[in-house]
């Protein structure tokens, strides 16, 4: 992560807080990550490289993207 992602991020945040959008920012959000998910298992099965190994992994990354 680098400083100009943090810094637009913020001033993102900053300008759903003072427009009221904090629950839609949220679900939008959601919305992107179970379809992230669902389109990366449907991309892993077709080649035919499906591990439960690397979906830990990469369901990691994402909850590290939460904190």
């Amino acid at each position: 992560m680098t400083k100009e992602n943090v810094f637009w991020g913020g001033l993102m945040g900053l300008s759903a807080y003072f427009l009221g959008l904090l629950w839609e920012l949220l679900y939008c959000w959601t919305l992107l990550m179970l379809i992230d998910i669902v389109t990366g298992i449907i991309s892993a099965c077709m080649r035919g490289e499906f591990s439960s190994k690397a979906m830990k992994h990469g369901l990691f990354h994402k909850t590290a993207d939460i904190s």
